[in-house]
């Protein structure tokens, strides 16, 4: 498993990293007071290893680090935000299993494949 945490990392940096990485970014907004956010972790750390060289997991405690949710917008824990560069392709709002995830990257992969040819 390999998650990061940017709790403690300001908006600058959080753009720097996201932005510099090659693979897809996927950050999980949480706050360990929350069932659902307790309840998501293995199943994002499914994710980390099965998508270990295509995407890279963060997480940031909402509770921690107020700037960097307002910045993204979030509204609700859990939320999970897929982004490429500086592009967020999409938001996954609340608990997801495993399946529901796979398939919302998967579909984006696709979708990111078929613009390249």
């Amino acid at each position: 498993m390999n998650i990061v945490d940017l709790s403690e990392n300001t908006m600058e940096e959080v753009r720097n990293i996201v932005s510099n990485s090659d693979k897809y970014s996927l950050i999980d907004f949480y706050a360990f007071w929350c069932e659902p956010c307790i309840m998501l972790n293995p199943v994002l750390e499914k994710i980390a290893d099965n998508y270990n060289e295509d995407i890279t997991v963060y997480r940031v405690d909402v509770d921690k680090n107020p700037a960097i949710a307002d910045e993204y917008n979030i509204t609700n824990v859990p939320t999970l935000v897929l982004q490429n560069k500086d592009e967020v392709i999409t938001n996954v709002v609340g608990y997801n299993t495993y399946d529901r995830i796979d398939k919302t990257i998967q579909d984006v992969v696709k979708i990111d494949d078929t613009l390249e040819i």
